[in-house]
C-alpha cells in the first residue's frame, strides 16, 4: 500500500503540473462556460463536468488550475481499481495495471482534461466496486453506494447505462443470480433514481431533448459507409495498443473476476455494432480500458505488455510535446498536436471588434475564457446547443461583428432580419471577421 500510494501521489503532483500548464480545448472552454450558467443538466450532457470547473473558478489566476477538480477525481479512479485489484494481485503485479492506464491516451493522460469522460469513468469504475462488495459481503450500503454511483455517472455522462445490461449479461451466464438479494436491489434502485434526479428533471421539463438528442447522435444514421466500421476497428485498437488487446484476449480470469470481459468487451462490442448506424467517436468505449489493462494481469505476458506499451506511449507524448512546442507553427507535423488549441489566436480579435459574436461553440468558449469577457454563439449558426437556449445569442443591435469558419454560412433569420453582411477581415487559413449590420 505504501509504495502504491508513493507513485499515486507523485503522479498526482505530475499531472496537476501539466494540467496547469497545457492550454484548455475548446470543448473544455465550453464546460467552463457552462459552470457560468449552472443548471440542472444540459442540452448536450449532464451537468458533472460544469460541476467540477465550478468548483475550480477560484484557481483561475493560476495557469489552467481551474481543471484541479476534474485532475483529482480522474486520478481518484487509480485509487479505486487498486481497492478493487488488491484482493488478486500484490502492488508488484499492480504496477503494470498502473503504468499501463497511467499512460493511456483516454484514461491517465486524458484525465488532466475536462470533459464529461472523466467523472464517467470514475463513476463506472466506483460501480463495480461496490457491486463486487454487494456479491462478497451483501451489506445494505454497498447496494446503496452501487445506485449512488451509478446515480452520479448518470449525472456524468449517459453512458453509464450500459453499466447495467453488461452486469445483468454477467450475472446471467455465470449463474449468479442467487448472489443478489433482491429485498437490498431496491435500495439500488432507490439510490440511483434519488442520485440522478438532477438530469431526469431537467428532461422533464425540456421534453427529454438531451435524451433525444444523443440517441440521434450516435444511432441516428442510416446509410452506413464502410470507413465509419473500419475506423472505429482500428482506432479503438490502436487507443488500446495492440500488444495490450492480445494479452487481454489470452487472459482466463477466474471466480469473481469474470465479470472483467463483460466490462471489457461488452463497451467495445456496442459501439463496434452502433458504428453501423453512425459515427463512433473514439473517447466513447473508453470505460473499458481499466477493465482490459487488468485482463492484462491475468495474462502471462503481464509484464512485456506494459513495458512495450509505456515505452510507445512515452515516445509519442515526448514527439508530441516536440512538434508542439518546438517545429514551426506552420509545419504539417506540427498541426495535429495543435488543433485541439486552434481557436486561440482569435480571442484578440475581442477588443478590435465589438459587439463580437462568433459562428461556434467552440470560438465563442474559447475566446470567452481566453478574455474573460462573455462572448456568444449567434443563435441558429452550427449545430443546436447551450447557446441557443441563451437570449444574449440573439444580438439586439443594428451593427455587429461575427467571427465565422469561412466554410459556414449566416443562418436564415440574418436575412429575414435586414440585416446585410460583408467580410472585413480575413484570418488563413478558416476565419473571417465578418460585419453583419442593417
Amino acid at each position: 500500500m505504501r509504495r502504491f500510494l508513493w507513485v499515486w501521489t507523485l503522479s498526482l503532483f505530475f499531472k496537476i503540473g501539466l494540467a496547469a500548464f497545457l492550454p484548455l480545448t475548446a470543448d473544455e472552454s465550453y464546460y467552463w462556460m457552462w459552470s457560468h450558467h449552472l443548471q440542472l443538466s444540459y442540452f448536450d450532457h449532464p451537468p458533472f463536468v460544469a460541476w467540477l470547473f465550478y468548483l475550480g473558478h477560484w484557481l483561475e489566476p493560476w495557469g489552467q488550475l481551474v481543471r484541479l477538480p476534474t485532475v483529482v477525481l480522474g486520478h481518484l479512479t487509480f485509487l479505486v481499481w487498486y481497492y478493487l485489484l488488491a484482493p488478486k494481485f500484490p502492488w508488484d503485479k499492480f504496477k503494470y495495471w498502473y503504468a499501463l492506464a497511467f499512460l493511456s491516451p483516454l484514461v491517465g493522460m486524458g484525465s488532466m482534461v475536462g470533459t464529461p469522460d472523466v467523472p464517467l469513468l470514475f463513476f463506472w469504475s466506483l460501480a463495480l466496486y461496490f457491486f463486487m462488495n454487494c456479491l462478497r459481503a451483501q451489506k445494505s450500503r454497498d447496494y446503496f453506494l452501487f445506485g449512488g454511483a451509478l446515480g452520479l455517472g448518470f449525472c456524468s455522462k449517459y453512458h453509464i447505462v450500459l453499466f447495467v445490461p453488461f452486469i445483468l449479461l454477467y450475472l446471467g451466464v455465470e449463474k449468479r443470480w442467487h448472489e443478489v438479494s433482491l429485498k437490498k436491489l431496491s435500495l439500488t434502485v432507490l439510490a440511483g433514481v434519488i442520485f440522478s434526479l438532477p438530469v431526469l428533471v431537467w428532461n422533464f421539463q425540456n421534453q427529454f431533448v438531451s435524451f433525444r438528442f444523443q440517441l440521434d447522435h450516435g444511432l441516428g444514421k442510416s446509410n452506413w459507409t464502410w470507413d465509419w466500421t473500419l475506423g472505429y476497428l482500428v482506432g479503438e485498437s490502436l487507443l488500446l495498443f495492440p500488444l495490450v488487446l492480445y494479452a487481454a484476449l489470452r487472459a482466463r480470469p477466474c471466480g469473481e473476476w469474470r465479470v472483467l470481459p463483460y466490462l471489457a468487451w461488452g463497451p467495445l462490442g456496442f459501439f463496434f455494432l452502433s458504428s453501423f448506424r453512425g459515427t463512433v467517436e473514439l473517447n466513447w468505449p473508453h470505460v473499458a480500458f481499466p477493465a482490459a489493462f487488468a485482463l492484462v494481469l491475468f495474462s502471462d505476458r503481464a509484464r512485456k505488455t506494459a513495458l512495450w506499451t509505456s515505452a510507445f506511449w512515452l515516445a509519442l507524448y515526448g514527439f508530441a510535446f516536440y512538434a508542439a512546442a518546438v517545429l514551426p507553427k506552420n509545419s504539417p507535423i506540427a498541426k495535429p498536436f495543435r488543433e485541439p488549441f486552434r481557436f486561440r489566436p482569435l480571442a484578440s480579435l475581442q477588443k478590435e471588434y465589438q459587439p463580437l459574436y462568433a459562428g461556434t461553440y467552440q470560438i465563442a468558449s474559447t475566446i470567452w475564457y481566453e478574455t474573460k469577457t462573455p462572448i456568444y454563439k449567434l443563435r441558429d449558426m452550427s449545430r443546436y446547443d447551450f447557446y441557443d437556449t441563451l437570449p444574449q445569442s440573439l444580438p439586439q443591435e443594428d451593427s455587429f461583428y461575427l467571427i465565422q469558419e469561412n466554410w459556414s454560412e449566416l443562418p436564415d433569420w440574418v436575412k429575414k432580419a435586414g440585416y446585410n453582411s460583408h467580410v472585413v477581415k480575413e484570418i488563413e487559413p478558416h476565419f473571417w471577421v465578418v460585419k453583419v449590420s442593417k
